[in-house]
């Protein structure tokens, strides 16, 4: 969230000297400082590209989700101690060791407990993709990037959908190729329904399936905007009221929110990850 108040900062100095004679001594109105804080959650576009009919919009959240792309590639392909891990030998330096244990606690903890390793082979570099890059997305989301490139990325709707929808993809495809594409279906509902019963519960099952991505799709949003949502609004407070006695209150739970923050980064990447390894198992294996 120290991106966040620098971005506040820098608006609202410029804001106020540029602000209508009707608010007095430059103060800005409730909705003036509210709209400059929740810019911070909201996508910003530079420039957009025309492709197959389309505006493709290239925003401050494209901006992070690149740069957490680069971070990733630096530290699992450019690092020195990466690279020992594709000989055997023990990794060296504090980052590949951290990473080293989190990547076995993914896939030795959650993909093959849950999938089977021979089976969790196959999508561990999946699940091992989605919780990194959230990870760092959630992580740059509060970090004190420049104003230029501020944002958190998953507190876009959109981008949690198309998160989520990679997972939705990859049940249809592993249930298709475990069951064939009828018998994925029919593996929703238990052999030997009497009729009626049957085509309810079928329908009933079908709707669970597309449900189960748009919870990963809410649940990530819904949690990320939240928290600096309410981070944003204790901010607000400080620049509304302009007293020093509400800086002194507010600033000590903005700061205890914003170390939370932290936890809820690496806790909704972790949650993410876990219900995509449940809902793709469940694919792949319906009878269980």
């Amino acid at each position: 969230m120290l991106t966040a108040l620098t971005v506040l900062t820098t608006h609202l100095a410029l804001t106020a000297s540029e602000a209508p004679a009707a608010q007095p001594e430059g103060k800005l109105s409730a909705t003036e400082i509210y709209s400059q804080l929740f810019g911070h959650l909201t996508p910003h576009t530079y420039f957009s590209v025309p492709l197959f009919g389309m505006s493709w919009n290239f925003t401050n959240h494209t901006a992070v989700m690149l740069i957490a792309s680069a971070l990733l590639v630096a530290l699992f392909y450019l690092g020195h101690g990466i690279r020992n891990l594709r000989d055997g030998s023990a990794p060296r330096g504090r980052m590949p060791n951290l990473l080293e244990s989190l990547v076995g606690f993914i896939v030795n903890e959650m993909v093959y407990p849950t999938m089977g390793k021979e089976v969790g082979r196959k999508f561990a570099p999946l699940f091992l993709t989605q919780f990194f890059f959230i990870w760092v997305v959630n992580l740059l989301g509060n970090s004190p990037l420049p104003p230029v490139v501020a944002g958190a990325p998953t507190s876009n709707l959109a981008v949690t959908a198309a998160l989520a929808s990679t997972t939705l993809l990859v049940m249809l495809a592993a249930g298709a190729k475990a069951s064939g594409v009828l018998g994925m279906w029919k593996a929703l509902v238990p052999h030997g329904l009497p009729p009626g019963i049957r085509e309810v519960l079928f329908l009933v099952e079908l709707v669970g399936f597309f449900i189960k991505p748009i919870a990963l799709t809410i649940r990530l949003f819904a949690n990320i905007f939240g928290g600096h949502l309410v981070v944003l609004s204790m901010f607000g407070l400080i620049y509304y009221f302009d007293s020093v006695p509400i800086f002194g209150a507010v600033l000590p739970m903005s700061i205890f929110v914003g170390i939370l923050e932290l936890l809820v980064a690496f806790l909704q990447a972790f949650i993410f990850t876990f219900l995509s390894i449940m809902f793709v198992q469940a694919s792949v294996h319906p009878e269980h």
